[in-house]
This record gives C-alpha cells, sequence and structure tokens, in this order.
C-alpha cells in the first residue's frame, strides 16, 4: 500500500505525486481516495523523479463516472 497525492485529474486520467517508490509503465493500479469508498482503477503512463518521491501520470483503464471525478478533484 502507497500514500499519494492527487496532483491533477481530467477526464483521461490522474497526475499522482508523493510516492515513495518509482512505478513502471504500464502497472495496473487500484487507487482509492481518503474522502470515498470507491476503488479506481488505472494504468501507469509515466513516472518522473520529484524533489520529495515520484510524479506518477495514470490513466484511468475504463471511462470516469461523473462521480469518480468529484471525488477525485483537487480544490481549488
Amino acid at each position: 500500500m502507497c500514500h499519494g497525492t492527487v496532483l491533477n485529474v481530467s477526464e483521461g486520467g490522474v497526475g499522482l505525486g508523493l510516492f515513495t517508490e518509482s512505478l513502471p509503465s504500464s502497472e495496473l493500479l487500484d487507487i482509492q481516495p481518503a474522502n470515498s469508498t470507491l476503488w479506481i482503477r488505472v494504468i501507469t503512463k509515466h513516472c518522473n523523479s520529484a524533489p520529495s518521491g515520484y510524479i506518477i501520470g495514470c490513466a484511468f483503464q475504463f471511462p470516469p463516472t461523473s462521480e469518480i471525478l468529484q471525488v477525485l478533484s483537487v480544490p481549488r
């Protein structure tokens, strides 16, 4: 189990940050937002080193519902 932070969300995917380990491309992940009971399946697309860990770019495996987009949305 890893803990991360949602950095950005689009209808195509989600950017996750502050991971402590690198993940390869095409890795299937099930993510669960802290404020939800939903599990969301994503596929890693890229992983970049950052000062405090790694930034992981993921694509949704299935088109996201409006509920998924809402629970993943980053407060502005």
